[in-house]
């Protein structure tokens, strides 16, 4: 890899890669995960649940390292950047066309993680409903991307 152009191109066109998020005791922790680049290039989507420690990670400290290993050992590209909680709102084509999150002080949030979850993937999928998109079937568990 040589210029930075390299390094998103490398991001763009991947799908695996580790996360590494901020333990409460401030050590690393790391997950395999599968994702999805945003279309300017510049942001991953990953899909994991609100009790996954990834995810608790993240709504205490939001910093977060994606790591993309390349087609050999010397090839590989890091991106930094903050990590944010959402759930996916479904346009009537099917399409994901937004999402719907909640914002606020990471200290404030972590201890209503466990209830603003379920208020943040319900309120994604009444928007979804009110604009004609599909909602989830909640009878068959959903698969965890990462």
């Amino acid at each position: 890899m040589t210029d930075e152009t390299d390094f998103w191109n490398l991001i763009a066109t991947g799908r695996e890669a580790v996360l590494s998020t901020i333990n409460r005791s401030g050590l690393p922790q790391l997950s395999n995960v599968l994702y999805l680049p945003a279309t300017d290039g510049r942001a991953v989507r990953i899909s994991t649940t609100a009790d996954r420690l990834k995810a608790r990670n993240l709504t205490r400290d939001p910093r977060a390292v994606l790591h993309v290993a390349g087609d050999n050992f010397w090839a590989y590209a890091v991106a930094e950047g903050h990590g944010g909680l959402a759930a996916p709102i479904y346009g009537s084509d099917g399409e994901i066309c937004g999402a719907f999150s909640i914002a606020g002080v990471a200290t404030r949030l972590e201890d209503h993680l466990d209830t603003l979850a379920p208020l943040t993937i319900e309120g994604a999928e009444e928007i979804s409903r009110l604009i004609g998109g599909p909602t989830p079937d909640r009878t068959t568990p959903s698969k965890e991307l990462g």
